[in-house]
């Protein structure tokens, strides 16, 4: 809604919107100002020693950290605090992480209020920055930073509108990065909506709660360019079904193959305490295919006590590529241990 008031507003006025007030903006310490003589260094948040080169653009710390970020608060002049974007540039990382930005080129200390309630902010280089909206951001990364990223901008040209669209169907991103240096956004996709089951329909579970429909998996290079889409609504039982919410996926090589695996998991029943997965894989081409594993039941998926699962598979010492778990007793009254085994191309469950 912000955008297409603003454009309006440019119609309306010509060359640039009509502004109804200025608001002052707090100004941000010049971090260069607090270097100790002849030592070239600043002594950032985080107690490590930042090279003042680095907030005077020099080439030594090459700006090549690069994330899209939604403003959540201009702090001061110097300091934003944003939410990165998909696709998120660790491991581990997802929607609703922080990201505090220092500009060593400093944005205006008036900032412009348009008719709508709209703050604008400005600077030398710098796009109109609106607080909701998307930014590409590229700098410096904090050596040592601790719960989120701290990043140094050197440049305004190091923050920029967002050309990339956001894809309000994905649920879950992940930054995929080989040892060979590939690196791929995996993604978790919506592709039918279904209104989710509420705890008085027929077949409710809290377990699938949060979304519900058909979705797939999709890989992309880190530009956004779309590589392999598979559906995974197939391996489990072909119909809707629900999950619990957004989650950032595990991922490793399990089999030792070289391609990096990962899993998606659901309660067998709502309490019986076992859970069951499917496996998928990547390969360094960007590739995706299901991993399939037969011998406790006939349907694709590792199965597991809910009790012994990790944000990755425990491995057995003997065999690396082995699966170690726990599984229900078929008579029923406990569980019993198992493995699945790496053999030909699919897991084998054995006791």
């Amino acid at each position: 809604m912000g955008m297409s008031v603003l454009l309006a507003v440019i119609l309306v006025a010509g060359c640039s919107p009509r502004v109804t007030g200025t608001i002052d903006v707090p100004v941000g310490d010049d971090l260069a100002t607090a270097v100790v003589e002849g030592e070239g260094k600043y002594l950032s948040v985080y107690g490590d020693a930042v090279a003042v080169s680095i907030l005077q653009r020099d080439n030594k710390y090459p700006s090549d950290f690069s994330v899209i970020i939604k403003v959540l608060a201009v702090l001061d002049t110097r300091n934003i605090r944003g939410e990165i974007m998909p696709p998120f540039p660790f491991g581990g990382m997802q929607q609703g992480n922080m990201v505090y930005l220092y500009l060593c080129t400093p944005l205006s200390e008036k900032t412009d209020k348009l008719p709508d309630g709209t703050v604008v902010y400005k600077g030398d280089g710098y796009p109109q920055i609106v607080v909701g909206k998307r930014y590409d951001v590229t700098g410096v990364l904090q050596p040592g930073w601790q719960d989120y990223p701290f990043v140094y901008v050197p440049a305004a040209s190091g923050f920029q509108q967002s050309s990339r669209e956001f894809d309000k169907t994905v649920i879950s991103e992940q930054t995929i990065t080989f040892p060979s240096g590939e690196k791929y956004a995996l993604q978790l996709k919506q592709t039918e909506y279904m209104k989710p089951l509420t705890p008085d329909d027929p077949g409710f579970s809290m377990y699938e709660g949060a979304y519900r429909g058909r979705f797939s998996f999709v890989t992309r290079r880190i530009d956004g360019t779309l590589i392999d889409e598979l559906g995974i609504n197939q391996y489990f039982g072909s119909g809707p079904f629900g999950l619990m919410g957004a989650f950032v996926l595990a991922t490793g090589d399990y089999n030792k193959d070289g391609d990096i695996d990962f899993n998606i998991g659901a309660p067998v029943h709502d309490d019986d305490g076992e859970m069951k997965f499917a496996l998928f894989s990547i390969n360094r081409s960007g590739d995706l295919r299901h991993i399939n594993a037969r011998g406790y039941k006939e349907d694709g998926f590792i199965y597991m006590n809910a009790m012994e699962q990790t944000e990755y598979f425990r491995e057995e010492d003997s065999d690396p590529r082995s699966i170690v778990v726990g599984v229900a007793k078929p008579e029923g009254g406990g569980y019993v241990a198992g493995e699945y085994v790496w053999t030909n191309g699919e897991y084998v469950f054995k006791k």
